[in-house]
């Protein structure tokens, strides 16, 4: 029996002395664990000069009682154990949710565990945010926390070209069908890093929209709108001269006929007040005409 209780001491002893160097092993080698702040430093001194003031107590007063001695360095052991070894955990709770942790430049699952005492850099990424980086310090005992992480998304500004003036400009998230107008603006500053349907209208223009990555401070777009079909009917313009005959679309002057003419002319027209000018040599002629959907558009132009 005394050489078992013997056995049993000797066995406690080698645990206590295999713990207390794992626990230095493990802070050399293991690159989570940090032991740069003085303050670490004095806490694992402490807690190893307490647990050596244990068992000198508990060898100069326990003499007799070898099982008891045992005991007490077993109860010690376990507590230097679950003192110094992982068992601290954090949990982020991110917005968005898909965010990754990464710890000290590692990525990470959320939660994290297995924690020694020390102080830890974490940073939350995700692409569309801004990296949110924190540094926080286990010092207690079976800790397990949870840190709320709102963050900001990335913005940048859309630079808009086109062929047309002030055309109204919004913008359409793909995934939320959300949509932002921007007015007349070509510069639209502040877009949230994503993916949108970008949307030009115009009047008197068919309404284009393209399909843009935000993931810049600065975005191009170019979106070239068409002209849209207009109706014409039939004009019939009758002149005494061989003079040419304009027409004002769009604030252009434009030739209604290939060449001059003397006499009828017939060419088409959308409805509604139109300007002519009737010009031969240096002679200019200007009227305004309304042309009709369902009558004979019937004009006539003299010097």
């Amino acid at each position: 029996m005394s050489k078992l209780k013997n056995l049993f001491t000797n066995i406690t002893l080698l645990v206590f002395i295999v713990t207390v160097l794992l626990f230095f092993i493990i802070a050399v080698i293991n690159p989570d664990f940090k032991l740069d702040r003085f303050e670490n430093i004095l806490s694992v001194m402490l807690r190893i000069l307490g647990v050596t003031g244990i068992t000198a107590l508990i060898s100069k007063f326990v003499r007799k009682s070898t099982l008891l001695k045992s005991v007490l360095l077993l109860v010690t052991t376990i507590l230097i154990w679950f003192s110094f070894f992982p068992l601290y955990s954090i949990r982020f709770q991110v917005n968005p949710e898909d965010a990754a942790v990464f710890l000290n430049g590692a990525a990470r699952l959320n939660p994290v565990r297995g924690l020694c005492p020390g102080s830890y850099d974490f940073e939350i990424r995700s692409p569309m945010y801004e990296t949110t980086a924190m540094t926080l310090n286990f010092m207690d005992v079976l800790i397990s926390r949870t840190v709320d992480v709102r963050m900001e998304p990335l913005k940048g500004m859309v630079r808009i070209e086109t062929n047309v003036e002030n055309p109204d400009v919004a913008l359409r998230d793909t995934g939320s069908g959300q949509l932002k107008e921007f007015g007349k603006s070509r510069n639209l500053q502040a877009v949230q890093y994503g993916e949108y349907w970008c949307i030009l209208e115009k009047t008197g223009y068919q309404a284009d929209s393209v399909r843009i990555q935000v993931d810049s401070d600065s975005s191009l777009v170019r979106i070239n709108l068409a002209p849209v079909a207009v109706p014409t009917y039939p004009v019939t313009v009758m002149t005494r001269s061989d003079a040419s005959i304009f027409w004002l679309s769009q604030g252009r002057w434009k030739h209604v006929t290939d060449s001059n003419i003397y006499g009828a002319a017939e060419f088409r027209l959308p409805s509604g007040p139109q300007s002519l000018e009737l010009e031969q040599d240096n002679d200019r002629v200007k009227r305004v005409i309304s042309v009709q959907r369902d009558q004979n558009n019937y004009f006539e132009l003299y010097f």
